[in-house]
């Protein structure tokens, strides 16, 4: 298991939980996904969860489109458009040093700048409508097995719930 953040703090936090839990198959790296050197080829499956809002989705699937194996499979959850309306309507985890409303102004500013403009703050989300991923996925040869709004994949006949309440 390969683990990286782009804070050298969370990885030290992270590789020190790891050695308490006694789990000697995890490395850990610090940096942005596009200055990791991995080798071509090198993983059977790379799962994105809560941070591929984070990168720019072109340079993104890129890059791991080439460090994943043939047959590969890719996870990836990344906040849509309601996310962020939620943050600015209901506040969510506030506390002195953050704001979700502020956090919600500061990544839809940053994503119209991206996608007008193609500029964006690195430290700033971005959001990337499912539409959008969908076809920057098909763009870089990835096969979709499943896309949706939260809550809203079934791919063993189960009955997904939203994390938003109704």
């Amino acid at each position: 298991v390969t683990a990286f953040d782009k804070d050298e703090r969370r990885v030290r936090i992270a590789s020190t939980l790891a050695q308490e839990l006694g789990l000697a198959n995890v490395s850990y790296y610090a940096g942005t996904l596009e200055g990791l050197q991995f080798e071509t080829a090198t993983f059977d499956a790379i799962f994105c969860y809560s941070v591929f809002y984070y990168f720019d989705p072109r340079v993104a699937l890129k890059v791991i489109k080439k460090i994943m194996k043939q047959g590969a499979l890719l996870y990836i959850n990344t906040n849509d458009l309601g996310w962020y309306l939620h943050n600015l309507i209901d506040t969510h985890n506030d506390t002195e040093s953050f704001s979700s409303r502020a956090m919600a102004v500061q990544t839809l500013k940053n994503t119209l700048d991206y996608y007008s403009m193609g500029e964006r703050r690195k430290d700033v989300p971005i959001v990337t409508p499912i539409k959008a991923l969908k076809n920057s996925l098909e763009e870089h040869g990835f096969d979709i097995i499943g896309i949706g709004g939260d809550g809203t994949i079934d791919l063993n006949n189960a009955s997904p719930l939203s994390f938003y309440p109704p």
